[in-house]
């Protein structure tokens, strides 16, 4: 008798063990450790599209007020409107056009056919953090207060987010990319409208399936708004397509040498790419301390709004040295 109560004891633990885990994926949150490679998450291939920071295959593509947009823009049917100062292309109606949207309806098609690695709730951020893999939303989808992408030191981590509805973010939201997460490998597809609120702040590419998206004002995306059917608006807000590498923003000081100062939280190397001015409204522009000696990296790329940075480096610029590219101001 014993023995069968010890045989039902562990029956029951390993059944308890098997809801456990169970219950950390229908709450999104990734076991540690996992990372794109072991997930074997295909890279989605936005093909042409890749050049637009605006896009809709089907509708209207306004801006209203005061934006920064940098990148190309485009609608295959539909007018464009609002758009002074834009630094890219705007295409409207022509063989480029049409080559995205047969590129833009693949990737969509792409990235809702990827297996999701774990069911979340409705809700995201709140000071949530989540790491690689594909994230899948059976209904309506919403983000609010902060979310953080770790990509746990892998710079090619993908984070995909399948929506079943429309997706919105509450005034605010803001979500966070660590330890090598990069803009170019989020991804938001949604099966109804997205509209984000005043003052949010994303990463990644939103694709809307047959529906509008919008970004309230004082926005900030790095990425880009796609709509397959529907109405592309922006208020006053800073897009731009990602950038790779290693990307300043000044958080905490002018620092060079500070992880914080950069998005990936970490300094780049030698042979590492850097770009400052995103396109952002950043404060803070990169001095290296005398005392540092001289700083090596691939190269430095400058941004639309690198005016400042620029001028701040020229006062140290006898402290960089480029391996690949000396795009120092002279």
């Amino acid at each position: 008798m014993p023995k069968f109560q010890n045989m039902k004891t562990i029956v029951v633990l390993v059944v308890f063990v098997f809801i456990s885990f169970q219950l950390i994926a229908n709450n999104g949150i990734s076991l540690p450790g996992k990372n794109a490679n072991a997930l074997a998450i295909p890279v989605p291939q936005l093909g042409t599209a890749t050049n637009f920071v605006l896009f809709t295959v089907n509708g209207a593509v306004g801006n209203t007020g005061v934006s920064s947009i940098t990148g190309n823009v485009g609608a295959n049917i539909g007018a464009i409107t609002g758009f002074g100062g834009l630094n890219g292309t705007i295409y409207n109606n022509d063989p480029v056009t049409a080559q995205a949207v047969t590129d833009l309806m693949a990737a969509t098609n792409q990235l809702n056919a990827i297996p999701s690695t774990a069911t979340h709730l409705p809700i995201l951020g709140n000071g949530e953090t989540l790491y690689t893999g594909v994230y899948s939303m059976p209904g309506a989808g919403s983000a609010a207060g902060a979310l953080t992408l770790d990509a746990q030191g892998d710079p090619n981590a993908e984070f995909i987010f399948q929506i079943g509805g429309a997706f919105t973010t509450g005034a605010g939201t803001t979500v966070v990319l660590i330890n090598g997460a990069s803009a170019s490998n989020v991804y938001w597809v949604a099966q109804g409208a997205i509209a984000m609120a005043a003052s949010t702040t994303m990463m990644g590419t939103l694709i809307a399936n047959n529906a509008a998206i919008s970004m309230g004002a004082g926005g900030i995306l790095d990425g880009r708004m796609f709509s397959t059917t529907g109405a592309v608006s922006v208020y006053g807000d800073v897009i731009s397509i990602p950038v790779s590498g290693f990307i300043w923003i000044g958080a905490i000081s002018t620092n060079w040498n500070t992880g914080a100062n950069w998005r990936s939280g970490v300094v780049p190397a030698s042979t590492d790419d850097s770009f400052i001015g995103v396109n952002l409204p950043f404060i803070y522009f990169p001095n290296v301390p005398a005392s540092s000696g001289t700083v090596s990296v691939g190269s430095i790329a400058f941004g639309t709004m690198g005016g400042a940075g620029i001028r701040g480096c020229c006062e140290c610029r006898q402290y960089f040295k480029c391996n690949g590219g000396n795009h120092l101001p002279k």
